[in-house]
């Protein structure tokens, strides 16, 4: 029996997703539900238990490719970018000059862990595990703040299984990306703000995409202050827009070091890339009208109709979950896959559906009965073997 007294701020009521009623942040957890260390050891056999699959499917994939070894599976397309910028660092003249449209938090940590781990693409794989296993214990702890633990892990199988996952395992910046904006989220939604700026920031400097959270940052510093003065709100406020900018601005001063101009990647972006900022109806157009012609052929039919059926999906993820979501990752999901199909030649919408989180709660809690989890977890495995054979081989796969 609780003791009187006065009635708690809004936000700290037994209220679904408060303070109150996230069992195990709040107190011990049910004796059947496994710990937080059991978890994280779970995640991490998971993402190594993927990584043995991926490499296997690859090995039999690059079999008959004469002079491709096990680790050059792993470098193509933007990959070998990344890699590269880890390698030499940003450069203004020549091949390398191009290259300062990837943003630099990735290649920076590839490089420090090269130190320890001199083979480049080794090292680049270590990071992208550690930030996968991040990113899945991340995914579970946001979750579990609003639903069971059955219910929380399903999120993370989801998110493992997803058709891209495998650029999770990749050199590539969707598990680092995702670490970032989940432990941004997580630190807000638990009142650590300071931490969700510092988080948000390595967002904003891993992908422009981070810019996403901005909004729902802001939709969650709002999130039950109506009996509080203004301090609380300012602070909150501040730390969104003041601290998750600064990646950005960090990726501007470098642009300012390398070529003496801090916008200079717009540039090359147009120039080289084909890359400008667009409605976001325009490229959904566009691949209608290919899909729709006689001549769809090869990695563009993979380009058009991934680009449509993503679209398509991560909408209908994010209107059936309307309900299940909290204002605060409504904002972010919306804002995040409408920034991402804004691009004139979007490419990889399927991959970068990764880094849109709200996806993985709602998939997470709509499949909670077990026959429709697993089968949806097959079907995004088989696929994702499929696209790894292709990326393995060096073919185009988002």
């Amino acid at each position: 029996m609780k003791t009187p007294g006065p009635n708690p701020p809004v936000d700290e009521q037994d209220e679904p997703g408060s303070a109150a009623a996230r069992s195990p942040e709040a107190g011990t957890p049910p004796p059947d539900e496994p710990g937080a260390g059991t978890v994280l050891l779970r995640i991490a056999a998971l993402a190594a238990a993927i990584r043995v699959v991926l490499w296997s499917v690859g090995t039999v994939a690059i079999s008959g490719i004469p002079g491709r070894g096990v680790l050059d599976m792993w470098t193509g397309w933007d990959a070998h970018h990344y890699l590269r910028i880890a390698e030499v660092g940003y450069k203004s003249s020549g091949e390398d000059g191009l290259y300062i449209v990837f943003f630099p938090l990735y290649p920076l940590l590839v490089r420090i862990v090269s130190f320890v781990v001199p083979n480049l693409v080794v090292s680049a794989l270590a990071v992208s595990f550690v930030a996968s296993v991040g990113a899945g214990w991340f995914l579970y702890r946001l979750a579990r703040l609003d639903t069971g633990h059955r219910e929380a892990w399903g999120c993370v199988l989801l998110l493992f299984a997803f058709p891209t996952a495998l650029f999770l395992a990749a050199p590539y910046t969707e598990a680092l990306f995702l670490t970032a904006v989940l432990a941004s989220v997580y630190a807000a939604r638990t009142g650590a703000w300071g931490w969700s700026g510092i988080a948000g920031a390595a967002a904003t400097a891993t992908r422009v995409a981070g810019a996403a959270l901005i909004p729902g940052l802001l939709a969650e510093a709002v999130a039950g202050l109506r009996d509080r003065d203004g301090r609380e709100l300012g602070r909150r406020v501040a730390w969104t827009l003041l601290v998750v900018p600064l990646g950005f601005a960090g990726y501007l001063a470098l642009n300012q070091v390398v070529y003496g101009d801090p916008f200079r990647f717009l540039e090359i972006q147009a120039g080289h890339w084909s890359q400008r900022l667009v409605p976001p109806w325009v490229p959904l157009r566009e691949a209608l009208g290919h899909v729709t012609g006689p001549d769809l052929r090869g990695d563009y039919a993979i380009i058009f109709w991934g680009r449509l059926l993503g679209f398509a999906a991560g909408a209908a993820v994010l209107l059936a979950g309307w309900r299940r979501l909290r204002p605060a990752d409504r904002v972010y999901g919306w804002a995040a896959l409408i920034l991402v199909t804004s691009a004139s030649w979007l490419l990889s919408l399927p991959r970068y559906l990764l880094g849109i989180y709200p996806l993985f709660l709602v998939l997470g809690r709509v499949t909670s009965k077990k026959p429709v989890m697993w089968g949806l977890c097959a079907l995004g495995a088989a696929a994702q073997v499929v696209f790894f054979w292709r990326f393995a081989r060096g073919a185009w796969t988002f």
